[in-house]
């Protein structure tokens, strides 16, 4: 199950998607936000019990990332193999308030800049966004369906809020081999050793890749995330 990050769909995993079908299942949903955290881990495991798989593993890219280790966390038995994409947890992440870290963020990267970049660009997935430095890395049928289905702008809001993957004292352990990949263009390589903040989380060593692209892996570095991930899955 290939879980996409913000502010993309599905659509993200166009490119990696086909190279794992060519040995494994493949299950791209769309994330709902307006269902929480708990509510929508809890609905991605009855999806793939629908689908007939007890067992599967969980390919998450940031949100969808976490939502892949939380489900880890609550249903380690079904939990074959998990992979994190340009991914660290709460607090980590979201606890740091620097400059740097504010104007990285979707609404105060339009926030910060001069006119005309309208604050009301925030509260929408312009095209531009993913285009304007990253010529021919997005698909244009990509683009078109991530400002076409507004994931991120229901009524409610649509933002996920993130509390701590795990309660303090909590020592619970995903239990399953977990690989960490990150872009060696991208913020969370910059910021921190990624691995090593997953690291408290997991009761096996973490495996850690960083690959030649940004945020984006799945789009910016295809072909070596599709080989990287391939390589994980095979064992199973």
């Amino acid at each position: 199950m290939l879980l996409h990050g913000q502010p993309q769909t599905h659509a993200t995993w166009h490119r990696v998607a086909p190279a794992l079908a060519a040995r494994h299942s493949v299950i791209c949903p769309d994330l709902q936000p307006d269902l929480g955290p708990t509510g929508l881990a809890q609905a991605l495991l009855e999806l793939a019990s629908a689908l007939g798989h007890e067992q599967f593993s969980l390919v998450g890219q940031d949100v969808g990332g976490l939502i892949a280790a939380r489900m880890a966390l609550v249903a380690p038995s079904r939990v074959k193999r998990l992979a994190l994409l340009e991914c660290v947890p709460p607090p980590e992440h979201g606890g740091r308030r620097d400059l740097a870290f504010e104007l990285s963020t979707y609404e105060s990267c339009w926030f910060g800049q001069l006119h005309p970049k309208r604050e009301a660009r925030a509260l929408t997935v312009p095209a531009e966004w993913h285009a304007s430095d990253h010529s021919g890395v997005f698909a244009p049928q990509a683009v078109a369906d991530y400002t076409a289905h507004r994931l991120w702008t229901d009524a409610s809001g649509g933002a996920l809020s993130f509390a701590p993957l795990r309660d303090a004292g909590d020592t619970q352990q995903v239990m399953c081999p977990v690989l960490m990949l990150w872009g060696r263009q991208g913020r969370n390589g910059g910021w921190y050793d990624p691995s090593s903040l997953w690291q408290p989380f997991c009761a096996r060593p973490v495996q850690a890749l960083e690959l030649n692209g940004g945020t984006f892996l799945a789009e910016e570095a295809s072909t070596e995330t599709a080989s990287a991930l391939a390589d994980f899955l095979k064992a199973d």
